[in-house]
């Protein structure tokens, strides 16, 4: 195929090419190749140029020096130093002003001209992919295959806005990101930063979980969120909070050919809806709209990355929207340690075209490892945030822990000590109706208790703390079986209060 584009092409000739100087800038002006196409109207009265003409003209010109694609909703694309740009029909609007400025056809222009112009560069085009291919990236120097690490040139058939703004360079080291991510992420989730890094470079959607980022303070949350904004390249970067996904019916096109999500203030008010955003993480179809223009329907592949000072109590705590998150604690508190440098010095240290180029073959080395096992590699500081937040968040936990403790009052109100051990060691007998009143006299108290049924509950406490609410049936002494449920203390109860 031919390609008019100005692109650089890497050598091939290498296993692992060596980096190759970047391709021509984005805003690099088209020039108009040789051609005997033209515009000059014709001495022939038979071939005397009329708007028409003039029409077909500019678009076998425009199809000569460009190449074009549409995306999901219509909107005209063009191919410029490796990638596709939205902005297709602004650049042509240009274009063409000043191919009939040149030509001296300004006298057949009206806009109603040019819009039928547009409109027949845009018939027949190609549609962008939805989503680019999950094991190769198109980087400044070409296109890397991620399993093999070899490059093919770049092409106007990589048919995606995609590009990730890297030079690739497989000898590339530089301590900027493993020292800044050593200090602010818990020592045992080094792995998982750099497989959160690598996660954002491709679509790929084997692990259908967002990093949620907490903490109060100076303690990295923003500075890792703006140079992994600037790693995965700012174009390819979208800034959607959970709560508009639900609330602003434009705010789910934002997401559409996006490689990451980011929100670095998230709101820590209640999330009263959280459907899109779970949508969104799985892959599921949406519905979206850009302003002034027609719907459509997409699967979102952008990673979900939000940072708060707070964790913020969500209306949904269903097993589905829990475990679509991964709670990091940033704990450090750079205020309190002498700061050598500050946090702009910091990111123009972290976003060198060296430093990406580094950062790159930890987070190629991260995907890697993420795409291999399918899942985060574990973290004990990961799993304990997790878990403390769905304690925090379902009211139905801190209403266990009621139980226990009422159950652990009634045991020591057990003058016999033998009497006592036994019990807590068999499990003390709870009737539903009488949980059903403990829940009813503890839930008048609490703004976020929610009514609940007997199945709910016995679903509930079998899904979430078998080992301590066992469902049971016990026989009365007039014969009659009652359900409920045998309640145990052990030694890992959380009362939280």
């Amino acid at each position: 195929m031919n390609d008019n584009s100005t692109d650089s092409k890497p050598d091939n000739s290498a296993t692992k090419p060596a980096a190759t100087p970047a391709d021509t800038p984005v805003d690099t002006p088209v020039t108009t190749p040789a051609s005997p196409l033209n515009l000059a109207s014709d001495d022939d009265p038979k071939h005397r140029l009329t708007p028409g003409r003039l029409r077909e003209r500019v678009v076998l010109l425009a199809e000569h020096t460009f190449k074009f694609a549409l995306d999901a909703a219509g909107l005209l694309y063009v191919y410029d130093a490796g990638r596709y740009h939205a902005d297709g029909e602004e650049r042509l609007r240009h274009w063409i002003m000043e191919q009939l400025r040149r030509s001296g056809n300004m006298m057949f222009w009206t806009q109603r001209w040019e819009r039928d112009t547009i409109a027949a560069l845009s018939r027949c085009k190609p549609r962008l992919w939805e989503r680019p291919p999950d094991m190769r990236i198109c980087l400044l120097n070409g296109i890397l295959d991620i399993p093999t690490l070899t490059f093919a040139p770049h092409s106007p058939d990589w048919l995606s806005s995609v590009q990730i703004p890297i030079t690739y360079d497989a000898d590339a080291r530089d301590a900027a990101w493993p020292t800044f991510l050593a200090d602010v992420f818990p020592a045992d989730a080094l792995d998982y930063a750099w497989e959160v890094v690598g996660g954002c470079l491709t679509p790929w959607r084997g692990v259908q979980e967002g990093a949620w980022l907490s903490g109060t303070g100076a303690n990295g949350k923003s500075t890792f969120g703006q140079a992994l904004m600037h790693l995965v390249g700012r174009d390819n970067v979208s800034s959607v909070s959970i709560a508009e996904l639900d609330s602003d019916r434009f705010a789910a096109a934002e997401l559409y050919g996006k490689l990451l999500n980011i929100d670095l203030d998230a709101e820590t008010t209640s999330w009263k809806s959280t459907s899109v955003f779970k949508k969104s993480v799985v892959g599921d179809l949406i519905r979206a709209q850009h302003k002034n223009a027609r719907a459509f329907t997409f699967r979102p592949h952008c990673k979900m990355v939000i940072a708060s000072n707070s964790l913020p109590r969500a209306a949904d705590t269903t097993e589905g929207f829990m475990r679509r998150w991964t709670i990091v604690p940033f704990t450090r508190n750079f205020d309190l340690l002498a700061r050598r440098r500050s946090q702009d010095s910091l990111i123009a240290e972290l976003t060198t075209p060296y430093a990406l180029s580094a950062a790159l073959n930890l987070a190629l080395a991260g995907l890697f490892r993420l795409t291999t096992n399918h899942q985060h590699t574990a973290a004990a500081s990961l799993a304990a945030a997790r878990s403390e937040y769905r304690h925090a968040a379902d009211p139905i936990f801190r209403f266990a822990a009621h139980v226990l403790v009422t159950v652990n009052t009634m045991l020591q109100a057990i003058p016999d000590a033998q009497q006592r051990a036994q019990l807590a060691a068999e499990g003390v007998f709870m009737p539903t109706e009488r949980m059903e009143e403990l829940y009813m006299e503890w839930s008048l108290g609490q703004l976020d208790a929610k009514v609940i049924t007997q199945q709910h509950l016995h679903a509930w406490f079998q899904r979430n703390m078998a080992s301590q609410f066992m469902p049971h049936r016990q026989t009365g002494s007039a014969g009659e079986r009652a359900r409920g449920f045998l309640v145990k203390l052990t030694t890992d109860v959380r009362y939280v209060q």
